[in-house]
């Protein structure tokens, strides 16, 4: 007999932010997703009449974005008075713990605005001399999860948090970055001082894969001073059509009428009342036709336009990029089990590419990815080029995930944003998980 608790799990909660600004407004929503998202670890590129990755592209994601792995290192060695005064205070460090798994392990990062995150067992919360709270996202009896932030730029606590930390063994293999406020810096200090320090030290690069597809249909993305218009269109058209049949009842109407009186008057005038009355019902019906054919000649083109300018859902055009990024074809016979439509309205290009970038990427180097997007995208052609996407995957076992929030593991993703990119205006995705914690076991049955 199968478990009957089994059942009883509901279906992940997901939430979908959409939000779309001119790129005229000074205030544009897609940089705030990028300047709360500091862990990114994969960069996703949807060019369109690309052959192969553009070089500037690849320089942006490649050139001076190295971060560098270092191995067995305590964690107390990042929150040491001489650490946060070398590079906490005078740049951005991004390090971020590596091969833990969030949900079972013990996991670290320190965020950029140089606050310390921690996410601990049970046993290792009770050791550590320094106070936290449960966590937010998972019901839990008893509490095994806890939650634990330092801000190493306060004085009076970073001293304390050091010793605190000396106390446990909190080691960990990390990846790490910085960016100083002196550009005249070179961000490769962090590196020779743990190197002196005598850590092992290992620099990583971006790595590419990328692909292409010789031929797409792509999502028509209309605006939204055009689908205004429309629905005003469409409005007019019904009036029209509904005063046209009002006309022509009440034309039937009255000729019915007519012809009852001329019953009782002599057949020459009935007859010369009925040539008169036919002549004026043909010219009233060539008037309604008239009517009725600009009413057919304007829906035709209402019907036109809408098949143009309509535009899909936001989560269908989520849903067509990420079957881009998996590299499935949807121009393709579809099976039984599954079948993913064609985009419509689209249009057709060539050599869609679709391009993946690895590694550690600061929110300063998204910033100008897509500012470089966007001087490419003016040259290119509309037609052959319609629009690019970019989507910013962060890591799925960092402590936080949005603005140092606590990143909500054991749910689906909340950890990634896509931003689509035209020449006067861009279009920003958050998806996120659910917003109450998850129960990993299911409740159990009191009536046992």
């Amino acid at each position: 007999m199968l478990n009957p608790e089994v059942e009883k799990f509901p279906a992940p909660e997901s939430h979908v932010q959409y939000a779309c600004s001119s790129w005229h407004h000074q205030h544009h929503h897609h940089q705030q997703l990028i300047t709360h998202h500091p862990f990114n670890t994969q960069v996703s590129l949807l060019l369109p009449g690309c052959a192969r990755v553009p070089p500037e592209f690849s320089n942006v994601l490649t050139d001076d974005t190295q971060f560098y792995r270092i191995t067995a290192l305590p964690l107390h060695h990042l929150c040491t008075p001489t650490f946060i005064q070398a590079f906490i205070e005078t740049g951005k460090v991004y390090a971020l713990s590596r091969d833990t798994r969030l949900d079972v392990d013990n996991s670290a990062a320190i965020s950029p605005d140089g606050k310390l995150h921690l996410i601990l067992g049970k046993l290792m919360y009770q050791e550590l001399p320094l106070s936290g709270h449960p966590s937010r996202h998972i019901l839990r009896t008893p509490k095994d999860k806890y939650v634990v932030e330092a801000n190493l730029k306060d004085c009076s606590c970073d001293e304390r948090v050091s010793c605190a930390l000396k106390q446990v063994d909190l080691v960990f293999n990390w990846w790490l970055a910085w960016v100083p406020d002196d550009p005249e810096v070179c961000p490769s200090s962090i590196a020779k001082y743990f190197h002196h320090l005598g850590f092992e030290v290992n620099e990583q690069q971006t790595k590419l894969r990328w692909n292409v597809v010789s031929e797409a249909l792509m999502p028509t993305l209309a605006k939204l001073q055009e689908e205004e218009d429309e629905s005003m269109q469409i409005d007019l058209g019904q009036e029209t059509k509904q005063k046209s049949r009002e006309g022509q009842d009440e034309v039937d109407m009255e000729l019915e009428g007519q012809e009852t009186k001329q019953k009782l008057k002599d057949e020459e005038q009935i007859y010369t009342e009925l040539e008169r009355q036919e002549a004026k019902q043909k010219k009233s019906r060539e008037e309604v036709n008239k009517m009725y054919s600009k009413v057919n000649e304007q829906e035709t083109k209402q019907e036109k336009l809408r098949e143009e300018d309509d535009e899909m859902d936001p989560e269908e055009v989520l849903e067509w990029i990420g079957c881009q990024a998996l590299g499935i074809n949807l121009l393709g016979e579809g099976s039984i089990v599954c079948d993913i439509d064609a985009p419509r309205p689209s249009v057709r290009v060539t050599n869609l590419c679709s391009a993946h970038f690895s590694g550690l990427f600061t929110p300063a180097v998204i910033t100008k990815l897509v500012h470089w997007l966007r001087e490419w995208l003016d040259v290119q052609s509309s037609e052959l080029v319609p629009w690019v996407g970019v989507t910013v995957y962060g890591h799925p076992d960092s402590p936080v995930a949005w603005a140092g929030w606590e990143h909500r593991y054991g749910a689906n993703g909340d950890n990634f944003y896509t931003l689509i990119i035209t020449r006067q205006e861009v279009r920003s995705f958050k998806v996120s998980g659910p917003r109450r914690p998850s129960r990993l076991y299911a409740k159990a049955n009191k009536n046992k």
